[in-house]
């Protein structure tokens, strides 16, 4: 029977059915050699991280995605605890969560680590493509959420400026090495204290944010993003990913600020995707593709890669 429910399969032969029963004392004890063997994680493993399938019938998830101002720099305070935690323990695999670049291997790997934010801008011209788009050279860009630069430097090679903003300063210090040791001279690096400092640095052409939105709950993901869709410029470009749908996932105000915040445990949320499309429409934005990526790296996760063009 453990066979059939937890591997799916039938046993090879009676005598490897024996074998399990002898090794295994107790109920228990065969539940547990089961979920432990390499068989069933590795089918955990593909279920978890294959291709996102959907029936159509998911039922709407419960979010709070508007609170007061007072609440609402509390879940930024929380965020901005949780990220400077991660980025003075673990910065680069907190960026990319792969074992290469945890602080004990990041040295024999950190080409490999800088260089894949290449893709990143080299996906949002083909997204741009796709709409007979394409980056200006004296573009003036917006990045938020730059961690470590990974991304960055590839883009201040395309666009004439960026502005490139963190919640954590660990990482907008190592940000500014790295850039240091490119002589990229055309960068600013700001502090991301609050929300409303975006609003501070002038009208941008590009919005670009990959790998960042998901980590704020989800009142944070909305003010964020409407206060950066603002500061973009009449005929200015939107590039972002997030989650839009998890099953089993809710979010009250309330019941997330009860928690302990000092586990800075890296956190991951989601925005309902009509939430998403009426923030754009309010700012002026008209949707030019949606994509269904795999960047949260769990399938039963609905992740949206989004391009949007402001009115000119």
């Amino acid at each position: 029977m453990a066979y059939r429910l937890i591997l799916g399969r039938e046993p090879e032969n009676e005598t490897v059915l024996r074998d399990a029963a002898n090794a295994c004392g107790t109920l228990d004890d065969l539940r547990g050699a089961f979920l432990n063997s390499a068989e069933f994680r590795g089918k955990l493993e593909e279920d978890i991280s294959g291709p996102t399938r959907w029936s159509g019938m998911e039922p709407p998830m419960e979010v709070e995605d508007r609170v007061d101002e007072a609440t609402l720099a509390r879940l930024l305070e929380r965020v901005g605890l949780c990220w400077t935690g991660l980025a003075e323990v673990e910065p680069h695999w907190a960026v990319l969560t792969n074992d290469n670049f945890t602080r004990s291997n990041i040295a024999a790997h950190q080409d490999a680590f800088y260089a894949s934010g290449r893709n990143d801008v080299d996906r949002l011209a083909a997204f741009l493509a796709r709409s007979s788009l394409s980056l200006p050279a004296d573009a003036r860009c917006l990045e938020i959420g730059c961690g470590v630069g990974r991304v960055t430097g590839w883009l201040a090679g395309r666009v004439g400026h960026v502005t490139a903003v963190d919640i954590a300063p660990p990482m907008l210090r190592l940000a500014g090495e790295h850039l240091g040791r490119l002589g990229v001279g055309n960068v600013s690096l700001a502090h991301l204290d609050s929300i409303a400092r975006l609003g501070t640095l002038g009208a941008f052409d590009i919005l670009f944010s990959v790998l960042v939105i998901q980590h704020n709950p989800p009142p944070v993901m909305g003010h964020l993003l409407r206060t950066a869709l603002d500061t973009l410029a009449p005929g200015g470009i939107a590039y972002f990913q997030l989650p839009t749908y998890a099953p089993d996932y809710r979010f009250r105000a309330a019941d997330y600020l009860a928690q302990d915040p000092r586990s800075h445990k890296m956190e991951m949320h989601a925005l309902p995707q009509h939430t998403v499309f009426a923030l754009l429409e309010e700012a002026g934005l008209r949707v030019l593709e949606v994509a269904e990526d795999e960047l949260v790296g769990n399938r039963l996760w609905r992740s949206n890669t989004i391009l949007a063009r402001k009115s000119t």
